[in-house]
């Protein structure tokens, strides 16, 4: 039974990212829900904002989220699903609603772990599907909102993390500057993240 950590950020190295989201909150609630779980960044790819009628809302939220900023980490957007790309040597970790998928609780998280969900209506593209080394699924009656499912798997990562040791942390080191080479490579991606839901 693994000993629950008091770090956040000790023990791996993570980022998460949304598939053609079409609703820019979740993807600020993503973005603070991984700064808040020890991330490195997270990503969308092939968002669609400005067709959503949560977009009228944007000004308003990104005025409040200003006057009383909150942590974050870097965003990357990248183009579509295909164009997407990630560190050298991160697991690709899909979380979908699949036949084979595997239940969350049961799941042994990649110490370094990339994951993705799928858009807010609709399945996780093949791009992502066909690279993934693990599908996951919440065992749910219905799909969750997004940020909510999002939510879920980083704490399952947070319970299911060991209390590191020497190695552990020697390995963390070597991830995250694997994670800063890889954004420094990137920082033509990088946008701003965009607000969270308020709360």
């Amino acid at each position: 039974m693994s000993t629950p950590i008091e770090d956040p950020v000790a023990g791996g190295c993570f980022a998460i990212g949304l598939d053609r989201s079409s609703k820019p909150f979740n993807a600020g609630t993503l973005n603070r829900l991984a700064a808040a779980h020890g991330g490195s960044y997270t990503f969308t790819a092939g968002a669609d904002w400005q067709a959503s009628r949560h977009w009228r809302f944007w000004e308003e939220a990104a005025a409040a989220e200003a006057a009383a900023p909150r942590p974050t980490v870097p965003h990357l957007a990248f183009e579509t699903p295909a164009a997407t790309v990630f560190p050298e040597g991160f697991t690709l970790v899909a979380v979908e609603l699949t036949p084979d998928a595997v239940d969350l609780p049961s799941f042994r998280h990649p110490s370094r772990a990339i994951y993705v969900l799928g858009p807010e209506r609709g399945m996780l593209a093949p791009e992502f599907l066909d690279r993934a080394a693990h599908v996951v699924k919440i065992p749910m009656r219905f799909s969750l909102n997004v940020a909510m499912a999002a939510s879920l798997v980083l704490f399952d990562r947070l319970r299911s993390r060991e209390r590191p040791g020497p190695v552990q942390k020697l390995n963390r080191r070597r991830a995250e500057a694997t994670m800063a080479a890889f954004l420094d490579a990137h920082r033509s991606l990088m946008e701003p993240p965009p607000p969270p839901y308020a709360d």
